[in-house]
């Protein structure tokens, strides 16, 4: 049975991809997924292709091992070039717009410490 995950249906009923759901969903364009390439619960990758919104999805970090079979399964260099980026994108960490803040608030903080320091060691 295919996974497509469109949008008028249910989400996708394979096993991996149920398996996988509340992990970080990374997302990429593509305009079609390459003739005759179907991903099926025989697959076991939490993987799917959106046709309507063109988008091919993954759930969760993707391995190596996950990245090499995916990648055997088309040559087309639409397809590889959205694999690579379902790739790195899955292994990337979301940042929270918090933790940004507070890192520039704790920049600021050293910076100014370190001025005061350098003003009683020179006095």
């Amino acid at each position: 049975m295919p996974l497509t995950c469109d949008a008028l249906q249910a989400p996708p009923v394979g096993a991996a991809w149920q398996k996988a759901a509340g992990s970080k969903e990374t997302a990429t364009r593509l305009d079609q997924l390459p003739p005759g390439l179907v991903f099926d619960d025989a697959l076991n990758e939490p993987i799917c292709y959106d046709g309507d919104r063109k988008v091919l999805r993954y759930r969760g970090f993707m391995c190596n091992a996950s990245y090499v079979q995916l990648r055997r399964l088309s040559d087309q260099p639409s397809y590889i070039a959205a694999l690579e980026q379902l790739y790195v994108g899955s292994a990337v960490e979301e940042t929270r717009s918090g933790a940004r803040a507070l890192m520039r608030v704790d920049a600021s903080l050293t910076a100014a410490v370190a001025a005061a320091g350098m003003w009683f060691w020179l006095r």
